[in-house]
């Protein structure tokens, strides 16, 4: 997903966090991978 050091949870829950800070990063999946992470 985002970074392999992180543990599947976490990153799932910045891919979500990413998803609802950036609604237009939810148009595509590869946009999602390259919207800016907190």
């Amino acid at each position: 997903m985002l970074e392999t050091g992180v543990m599947g949870d976490q990153a799932a829950f910045v891919d979500d966090v990413s998803v609802t800070s950036y609604p237009s990063a939810n148009l595509t999946p590869s946009t999602r991978e390259v919207a800016p992470a907190i």
